[in-house]
């Protein structure tokens, strides 16, 4: 939505640019992996990546400040893997997660009250998350796969400053619900 705008129900007449244009960027998500194969059944491997953020920013004159504002969650996953071939067709693996998360947001209230901030938080944490999945080899050139990724519910500690109750920043928790992620997967071989 571009250059939108918006009649208020509550003030007749009025009308505020509702700043939509540049409210999210394109961000960089890596990925790093290693896998040590101990022999033809078993590997372990080590692992950093991000499987979580988002970053919106919304301008401070913004209709739907209340709404919108700043919203900056950032994630870093480290983990620790192994597998384990079964048979000729099956091979199975389970991981463990320890994940790192921090969180900014800001919100204000409504044009109409002034725009005054209502809400800042900045707040990180740790939280510890698994993964197992399986592979199913039909032939050298069909695979399928199934993998269940756990992740919990995140617990960042840090200042929050609540405006309308006058105490300024106090130290509280944060809940970051994380989302569990459950993938299936194939592989066909068109060439030798």
């Amino acid at each position: 939505v571009k250059d939108a705008k918006y009649s208020a129900i509550t003030a007749p007449g009025s009308s505020f640019d509702s700043n939509y244009d540049d409210a999210g960027d394109t961000s960089i998500a890596p990925n790093i992996h290693l896998i040590v194969p101990v022999n033809d059944q078993f590997a372990w491997g080590i692992n950093a990546y991000s499987n979580f953020g988002t970053k919106t920013e919304f301008d401070s004159s913004f209709v739907g400040a209340e709404y919108g504002g700043l919203t900056d969650v950032k994630s870093a996953n480290f983990g620790l893997s192994g597998s384990y071939r079964l048979n000729e067709q099956w091979s199975l693996g389970l991981g463990l997660d320890l994940i790192y998360g921090q969180g900014k947001l800001e919100r204000k209230t409504s044009q109409y009250l002034g725009s005054s901030t209502a809400l800042e938080a900045d707040a990180d944490g740790w939280a510890l998350g698994f993964n197992l999945g399986t592979v199913y080899e039909l032939d050298e050139h069909n695979r399928f796969g199934f993998s269940y990724r756990y992740s919990p519910d995140l617990e960042a500690d840090g200042d929050v400053n609540y405006s309308r109750s006058g105490k300024g920043k106090v130290d509280d928790t944060l809940i970051m619900p994380l989302p569990d992620m459950a993938e299936f997967s194939g592989f066909h071989r068109l060439n030798e």
